[in-house]
């Protein structure tokens, strides 16, 4: 498929042959190191975190030459060229090598390229005799996690929400007390565990990915790139991988029908804990590009607002299609009528956004998106409501 690619980058056949030779090895290799690593950490919690800190280093190394050479040049083109130039790669294990090795190949570089293959090859060597002589239980394990994942899809399918809270995972304790009245202890209920799961607070590591993500796009393409742009493919992301949080799952519990309160604060002080998630991950993904880029202050603040309000339309929608389709239909079919509903409701709101911010009215147009996510998610947890007065609605899909 990638030949035309290849000849018009004047590489011949054995060439594209030679590329396809390392990416076999490549993926060869980073089986076996995916086994010696599993036999070396497994149950072994000091040295999971050892080869954690140890993988990231090589990355380290070569994310300060990229810094470096943009210092220099000014460009990312070209300091990702300069980076792989330099030899950068070959700080990588394994992929980095046979990538240098390549490079060397085409450049004459005979040396460089017997180099990075003795050390591909000794690597391969080393894992393979950790597989060999550890005698890892490791069929025995894959056999206990496969049963274990039946039986928590099994206990989700019947509703059995006390054996999916079974978990031999380790809870961090924090200085944190349950508090508040009526339905509003269930946000710091939600608060406390999820600080519990997570290292910060309720961010978890999808929230600093997508956070250093889009800092690092303000970093190196604040010429080129705009936080409108950022605020359009996080909100198209946010459609994919948001959850509707740990409020879901209080529907099926009973102690949420016990509280007598009205359903609309229920809903809501039950999904405050995934709310204010992303209010803070919209906070971290806008406002500190104000430190080296010339962007607008009120556009970052209205791009942030605009992320946060998504997302509780987004967690209102989930409410919403939970109230519609008591029943659960086919999830392929279920994710397609999800998606087409959120960019039939929402259509209006962006087209008069996107009218204004041609007309140059950026402001009046990201206000008017904002005021048009409100009112659908207000909206919508009032019509979700309903969700809380049938405590046997079903909420897994029957055995047929």
């Amino acid at each position: 498929m990638q030949g035309a690619t290849f000849t018009s980058m004047g590489l011949t056949s054995f060439d594209l042959l030679l590329f396809f030779a390392g990416f076999v090895i490549a993926l060869l290799l980073f089986e076996f190191m995916s086994l010696a690593i599993y036999t070396l950490s497994s149950q072994r919690e000091n040295r999971k975190k050892l080869i954690k800190v140890i993988s990231v280093i090589p990355f380290v190394i070569f994310l300060l030459y990229f810094i470096k050479n943009y210092q220099q040049s000014g460009d990312i083109k070209i300091a990702l060229l300069s980076s792989v130039e330099k030899g950068a790669l070959k700080f990588i294990p394994i992929g980095g090598w046979i990538t240098e090795s390549l490079r060397n190949y085409h450049t004459g570089d005979m040396a460089g390229m017997y180099t990075n293959l003795l050390l591909t090859l000794l690597t391969g060597i080393f894992l393979l005799a950790i597989i060999i002589l550890y005698h890892s239980d490791y069929y025995e394990d894959v056999l206990v996690a496969t049963q274990a994942a039946f039986e928590k899809k099994r206990a989700m399918k019947e509703g059995d929400f006390n054996a999916l809270a079974k978990t031999t995972k380790k809870v961090s304790r924090v200085n944190r007390a349950m508090k508040g009245l009526g339905s509003q202890a269930f946000f710091y209920k939600h608060l406390l565990e999820s600080s519990r799961n997570n290292r910060f607070f309720i961010l978890d590591g999808g929230s600093l990915l997508v956070i250093a993500g889009a800092n690092l796009v303000a970093f190196f393409a604040k010429d080129t790139v705009s936080p409108i742009l950022i605020l359009a493919i996080s909100m198209y992301l946010q459609s994919f991988f948001i959850g509707t949080g740990r409020g879901l799952k209080e529907l099926y519990s009973h102690y949420i029908y016990m509280i007598p309160e009205s359903s609309f604060q229920k809903i809501l002080w039950s999904n405050g804990e995934v709310i204010a998630k992303h209010i803070l991950e919209s906070i971290f993904m806008f406002l500190p590009s104000l430190l080296f880029t010339n962007w607008s202050f009120i556009t970052l603040i209205l791009c942030a607002l605009i992320r946060s309000l998504f997302s509780v339309f987004l967690v209102a929608g989930n409410l919403l299609s939970q109230r519609i389709f008591k029943d659960v239909i086919s999830q392929g079919f279920l994710i397609i009528m999800y998606l087409l509903f959120i960019l039939f409701t929402m259509a209006p709101g962006i087209a008069a956004a996107f009218i204004l911010y041609v007309a140059g009215h950026l402001y009046t147009g990201l206000i008017i998106l904002s005021l048009w996510e409100s009112f659908l998610s207000l909206l919508f947890f009032y019509l979700s409501r309903g969700v809380l007065h049938d405590c046997d609605m079903p909420t897994f899909q029957k055995n047929k």
